[in-house]
């Protein structure tokens, strides 16, 4: 069985892709998870939210922000006030 995500991917490149989340996601579909691979993230747009690593604090991002998530390392994403759009980067 499939489960939807509440998200869309776009390929850009090599082990890149763009994931765009809508603005009006529900709080529900953002849960916490962690990656296989170690992944570059990179805000291209969105505002008012925030990421956050298991056992810190959620932080702000904004368009140019950029960070990576180590394989295996829980994280999520908390909603904000429009679309977020991210590149991400398979290392």
């Amino acid at each position: 069985m499939v489960e939807a995500v509440p998200y869309q991917d776009q390929p850009s490149a090599l082990q890149c892709f763009e994931r765009t989340f809508p603005s009006d996601v529900q709080e529900s579909e953002l849960v916490w998870h962690r990656d296989h691979a170690t992944r570059r993230i990179t805000v291209v747009q969105g505002s008012g939210w925030q990421f956050q690593f298991d056992n810190q604090i959620p932080r702000m991002i904004q368009p140019g922000d950029s960070w990576c998530v180590p394989a295996g390392v829980y994280h999520r994403i908390i909603r904000g006030c429009d679309d977020l759009v991210l590149s991400i980067q398979e290392i």
